[in-house]
């Protein structure tokens, strides 16, 4: 992967034509803060690439929008039996 080019705020400010060109033709721009990266200029061809990747099994899990259980599943799975104490282990200080 080519290293992406540091733009200081006010260069990109002043050459926005210059940097959607550069994101579009070298790849991803690199806008910077005080020093510190602050956002990326990408192509639209590769935010779309990137957007629709497929996920990895952990984002998939904590997706809120994929159910694996329903509500009475998970309140059944889950639940807290009466004659469990809340702590199962004591810690000494």
């Amino acid at each position: 992967m080519v290293p992406m080019r540091a733009w200081k705020l006010e260069q990109a400010q002043d050459n926005l034509c210059e940097l959607v060109a550069k994101a579009a033709s070298e790849g991803p721009q690199s806008i910077t803060l005080d020093g510190a990266e602050a956002a990326v200029v990408l192509s639209a061809r590769e935010y779309e690439l990137m957007s629709k990747r497929p996920k990895t099994v952990v984002e998939a899990l904590l997706d809120p929008k994929i159910r694996l259980l329903s509500d009475e599943e998970h309140d059944r799975v889950f639940a807290r039996l009466p004659d469990v104490p809340e702590r199962l282990f004591e810690f000494e200080e």
